[in-house]
């Protein structure tokens, strides 16, 4: 053999070889790192359970009963206020002076027939009360 092809264990290692492994070193370091980070991430959450499938559950709250609000419209203003009563609704009557409606009548009313308003609300009859 040659004295080329012998190797000589006392020579020092080439600069290109202790490049590689430095670089080795570095990115094993930096594996480990990120495993260390990536196990303690996993065991800060190792309380929360996740369901399998998930699912959205909507709670409806319920709300005040609604009631329609009837017509009253042109009609005598005791009659409307016994109707009003029946539906579960109050009332307010205010008498308005009208040539064009008849004495007693109610004229306006607030809110409008057919609105939905909740149980107890208040409907404001304008009822007439004949020419001023």
């Amino acid at each position: 053999m040659h004295d080329a092809q012998v190797k000589n264990p006392a020579r020092k290692p080439t600069r290109r070889y202790r490049r590689r492994y430095a670089l080795a070193v570095v990115a094993c370091s930096i594996a480990l790192v990120s495993l260390a980070f990536s196990a303690l991430a996993l065991w800060r959450t190792r309380h929360l359970h996740i369901a399998s499938t998930s699912s959205v559950t909507t709670t409806t709250v319920p709300g005040p009963a609604l009631v329609v609000v009837p017509s009253e419209i042109d009609k005598n203003g005791m009659v409307a206020a016994g109707e009003l009563t029946g539906a579960n609704l109050n009332f307010e009557i205010t008498p308005w002076p009208s040539v064009s409606t008849g004495l007693n009548r109610v004229i306006t009313q607030d809110p409008a027939p057919g609105t939905s308003v909740p149980v107890g609300t208040s409907v404001r009859l304008k009822v007439s009360s004949g020419p001023a």
